[in-house]
């Protein structure tokens, strides 16, 4: 077994970390979100790039520590939604009694500001999450893969991400149609709202399309837009058994965070990049990072034009590529910094230069001006 593959279960033992969080409660809710925060941020710059390609892994534990996040997401909600009722509706903390663990004292324990740590500790988690659904909507023909994919992405009603991604975004990415395709100027906050509108806009449009061509009802349970989101409701439905209304709502809160967290990689994934229409994708649209933590909590996303041109492949089997642009810092620090526009725009601004003079056909550098862009220009010769 290749050792060095086993930090790909980082993810996996980040939420089940968070299980233990939760029946502790107190103030050990907020340690889940400060360790997602320092691994993906602090630790991933001081540890800097992997050294080494990945070589023969394990792939069967790999694929079940990506599959491990449904269940494990499933019982972190459970114990989430209990905590915001005093009451022991389900029986759990009765049950949990019997082997030992005292989850009502640690839930009645817990105050206000605890829980706005154990709930950015869960948002962190449903983004995870959804970077899982991510891995696992690209392996189409396996549909177990496929089915817990639909249910990571409902957590955080992403039905219309889980239609739009291989059939809309893998096909258009770089072009301004596109709406997962983050544009230079453009701030975070701005590209999540469009591309939220767009990308659910469009995976109906799609599922719409595919039911006509098989002449089957737009309205009935084959249409997977709207069974994507019968399925977000029975995950309401099951906060509501555990913790009432306040839970719901907690629910629809941490389903934001995980949201945002998604659409913000996404955003930092081809920011400023393009393509000319009529023009096949090549690993110059997509930015790169080889940040070794980052990578093993985010599934080797960041190798992303590699994922791009070979979109199947599984994510311990995606490799560098010299000819894509690198980012100056791995994803999670670009994401944070994107979420200060002014200072994420002065830190790209030199790397979109340099894709402009390096990478950027002559073609693309027309598509941004004629978009209204600003593109790198050489400096005049002065004039004799």
């Amino acid at each position: 077994m290749n050792l060095s593959s086993l930090r790909f279960c980082t993810t996996s033992m980040l939420m089940t970390l968070n299980i233990g969080l939760l029946l502790i409660g107190g103030l050990s809710l907020w340690a889940g979100f400060l360790t997602v925060m320092v691994l993906k941020t602090a630790l991933d710059e001081l540890i800097g790039d992997a050294k080494v390609e990945e070589g023969a892994v394990p792939a069967r534990l790999l694929d079940i520590a990506a599959m491990a996040a449904l269940p494990l997401l499933l019982v972190n909600s459970v114990l989430f939604a209990h905590y915001f009722s005093s009451a022991d509706h389900t029986w759990l903390g009765g049950m949990l009694a019997r082997i030992g663990i005292d989850f009502d004292a640690a839930r009645h324990s817990t105050t206000a500001f605890h829980l706005i740590g154990a709930t950015m500790s869960m948002g962190a988690l449903y983004g995870l999450g959804l970077n899982t659904t991510h891995e696992l909507i690209h392996r189409t023909t396996d549909p177990v893969a496929t089915t817990v994919a639909r249910w990571l992405g409902a957590l955080s009603c992403e039905s219309g991400f889980t239609l739009h991604h291989m059939a809309v975004h893998h096909v258009n990415a770089g072009l301004y149609e596109e709406p997962g395709t983050s544009r230079r100027g453009e701030s975070v906050y701005a590209f999540i709202w469009r591309a939220t509108i767009g990308a659910n806009r469009q995976g109906f449009i799609l599922e719409c399309e595919r039911l006509r061509r098989r002449g089957l009802p737009l309205w009935s349970w084959h249409n997977r837009f709207l069974t994507g989101q019968a399925m977000t409701l029975a995950i309401a439905v099951l906060y509501y058994l555990c913790g009432g209304w306040p839970a719901v709502g907690a629910f629809l809160v941490v389903s934001f965070q995980g949201h945002f967290f998604l659409e913000a990689a996404g955003y930092v994934e081809h920011f400023g990049l393009v393509r000319a229409p009529g023009t096949r994708f090549e690993a110059r649209h997509a930015w790169n990072s080889y940040r070794a933590v980052s990578n093993a909590i985010l599934y080797n996303l960041a190798y992303h034009a590699h994922h791009h041109l070979y979109a199947s492949r599984p994510y311990y089997e995606l490799r560098r590529d010299e000819g894509a642009p690198v980012l100056p810092h791995g994803y999670m620090t670009m994401f944070a910094l994107s979420l200060v526009p002014p200072l994420y725009f002065k830190v790209m601004q030199p790397h979109l230069d340099n894709w402009d003079r390096n990478y950027a056909t002559e073609a693309e550098l027309r598509y941004l001006r004629a978009h209204g862009k600003r593109v790198w220009e050489p400096t005049p010769a002065p004039a004799e």
